[in-house]
């Protein structure tokens, strides 16, 4: 993989439960898990209606060098962008993940 094509930081972001002072959990926090170069680009996307509101949904694909511990439960900030993981892919040579994603966006009614 060319590192040219790495010029974009993305966070990649892991839930974890956050205790109270007696040790029970309160409740999930997401939480900065790693901090990686990659390049992205947009696959396809759609608009639609759905309870009043203008829902967006578009698919990415972000590729980064390979690393083994990322998980579809994990998500991917970029700037001010959450993508959600859908699936990982790793090439042949595993020297480089496609991850597939999902940016989802909601307006409301009336709000342009």
């Amino acid at each position: 993989m060319r590192s040219g094509l790495l010029r974009h930081r993305f966070i990649i972001q892991k839930q974890e439960t956050v205790y109270d002072r007696f040790g029970a959990p309160k409740n999930e926090e997401w939480v900065d898990y790693a901090k990686v170069w990659g390049s992205f680009e947009a696959m396809r996307g759609n608009e639609y209606w759905e309870t009043g509101e203008r829902q967006s949904r578009a698919v990415y694909r972000i590729k980064i060098r390979y690393r083994d511990d990322l998980t579809t439960l994990m998500r991917i900030v970029y700037k001010s962008q959450i993508f959600n993981i859908t699936a990982l892919l790793p090439d042949n040579t595993l020297t480089e993940l496609t991850v597939m994603c999902l940016l989802r966006s909601t307006e409301q009614e009336g709000t342009e």
